[in-house]
């Protein structure tokens, strides 16, 4: 099987957006997502007429191919690894006041009311990519997968769109989540006083990064 392969049953799955105006642009929500495996199951098993049955090409791909490869991802491994360490916490809490002046300046494109405003993937975009510290190894196309792995997971994805609005609280873990990312020799270290205590200099990568984006996006006072 082939990437063209694996294009095309994206967008075969993803086309029907126009009935669901919720769906992300170029993305698959969870429905959709095991449309799109199950579509490759069928291609690979089914239709090459390795396996007799779909039920039996949809069974042989996920014990054989996407149960074993899923189960070496855990999104929850960061957290418990990296970004849950107090010299994080401390960072985080210093460069409160930058957080909360980014979210009122970068979040309202999409908000109808204030008692519910939210910042959408294109809001999160827009402002980490202003921090100017992407390469080779971390372009701007890895930023919605950092999005996505920050939200809490929801129930429904057909009919709601909270999904795709992040929260102050997660907007906390996706920067984290950005910092990590980013090489260290892409940031610039601001307050050398400050030592890094962390093993993986994820707290000086934070307080690096907020600061960026907050120099480049805040406006000046």
């Amino acid at each position: 099987m082939k990437f063209t392969d694996v294009d095309l049953e994206f967008v075969a799955a993803n086309s029907l957006r126009a009935d669901y105006p919720n769906f992300p642009d170029r993305q698959l929500i969870r429905l959709k997502f095991f449309e799109a495996v199950i579509r490759l199951a069928l291609d690979k098993y089914y239709k090459s007429k390795i396996c007799p049955t779909p039920f039996e090409a949809i069974k042989h791909c996920f014990e054989n191919h996407y149960i074993p490869g899923w189960e070496q991802y855990d999104c929850h491994k960061i957290r418990k690894e990296k970004i849950w360490r107090q010299e994080n916490d401390i960072v985080l809490k210093r460069m409160d006041p930058f957080i909360k002046a980014l979210w009122s300046h970068c979040t309202g494109k999409h908000t109808t009311s204030k008692a519910n405003v939210f910042m959408g993937m294109d809001e999160f975009q827009e402002m980490v990519c202003t921090a100017d510290c992407f390469s080779d190894q971390f372009g701007t196309q890895q930023l919605a997968p950092q999005f996505n792995l920050a939200m809490m997971t929801q129930v429904d994805e057909l009919s709601k769109t909270r999904f795709m609005d992040m929260s102050m609280t997660e907007l906390y873990e996706a920067i984290c989540r950005v910092a990590d990312k980013i090489p260290n020799e892409n940031m610039e270290d601001y307050y050398p006083v400050h030592k890094s205590v962390s093993p993986f200099y994820l707290d000086k990568k934070i307080e690096s990064l907020l600061i960026s984006i907050a120099r480049n996006r805040l406006p000046v006072n």
